[in-house]
């Protein structure tokens, strides 16, 4: 068994992004999202090979300067067998001498496995949810899994004429980080930058693994859909929304993004990510009931942080919080 860590340019994209949607689907490890992250990122493509069969592939990114920096990876890998992942883990470690391994994405990782990083040494280990809607289910049993709330309130944005639109224009990115901010602003947190959001949106839009879908009333935006798709797996990666938006429209957004992947054979719709033990009447809380009321099924997923050089963290975290 040979583990192999390989740039960008010793990837075929094609047979990556087969191997990927064969396994388990998230538009996060795929080819074209090495290319979306920043420059000061480089994506590092892990594959072990094992009886002349690669039985495993992991896109992770290296952050920082050669002696200091770190890994970040933002998705599971492929398989998630406890001996590929250790050897790959033990691989980059050796290669890159890292002052960290961080593994942990609400809204991209779907990892099931706690004793797998606890084994590995990964603190603090942290437990997080994702609502998952299996997009195979009729539409007539889609709806009825809905909370009547939901129901009630799509029903009521669709008789005041709220329409829902997929834009694929460049300007779709624009339109949207403005929206975002505008949502940021309410809790006072400076939210995903535009390079960051127009990055993603180059990388992938071409390839349909990035769509943006609009809520629009009487020529207004009310909500927004950022989201991350797969053959397998659409990801809602970030959202965003006006203040007093008409009543139901971002439930009617999101249940015509069902409908719309449902009819393009999509397999399961991801609400990236939910808190688990949010507090009762925060916003962390609305939230995740928000998410939960779609039907679909809660289940809880797992990432951490490996420190490998205490030292360095501790100056990393430090630097961060000064910036």
């Amino acid at each position: 068994m040979n583990c192999f860590l390989k740039s960008s340019m010793e990837v075929d994209r094609s047979i990556w992004n087969h191997d990927v949607l064969q396994k388990n689907g998230n538009p996060a490890q795929l080819y074209e999202a090495a290319c979306a992250e920043s420059v000061k990122m480089t994506p590092i493509f892990i594959e072990i090979i094992k009886d002349n069969v690669v039985v495993f592939r992991w896109l992770v990114f290296f952050r920082g300067y050669k002696y200091f920096g770190y890994i970040q990876a933002n998705a599971e890998p492929t398989n998630c067998n406890p001996e590929y992942i250790d050897l790959a883990v033990r691989e980059i470690i050796k290669r890159f001498k890292p002052f960290k391994f961080e593994f942990y994405s609400i809204t991209l990782s779907r990892f099931p496995d706690r004793k797998i990083l606890w084994d590995l040494g990964f603190y603090p280990i942290h437990e997080y949810g994702s609502n998952i809607i299996d997009l195979s289910k009729s539409e007539e049993e889609l709806f009825d899994g809905i909370h009547s709330k939901h129901r009630n309130v799509i029903r009521k944005a669709i008789k005041e004429g709220v329409q829902i639109l997929e834009d694929t224009s460049w300007e779709a990115i624009s339109t949207y980080f403005d929206l975002s901010q505008e949502t940021y602003a309410r809790s006072n947190i400076s939210g995903v930058a535009k390079q960051e959001l127009i990055n993603h949106y180059k990388a992938l839009m071409a390839t349909g693994n990035c769509r943006i879908f609009f809520a629009v009333h009487q020529e207004c935006i009310q909500a927004a859909a950022f989201m991350l798709v797969s053959q397998r797996k659409a990801v809602y990666w970030h959202g965003a929304s006006k203040s007093k938006p008409i009543t139901g429209a971002a439930n009617l957004l999101h249940w015509e993004i069902i409908k719309k992947f449902k009819s393009e054979n999509i397999l399961y719709y991801d609400f990236g990510g939910i808190a688990l033990d949010a507090a009762t009447g925060s916003k962390e809380r609305g939230i995740s009931l928000f998410k939960t009321r779609f039907g679909g099924t809660s289940h809880s997923f797992f990432g951490g942080q490996l420190i490998l050089n205490s030292m360095k963290n501790s100056l990393f975290n430090w630097w961060r919080r000064i910036q």
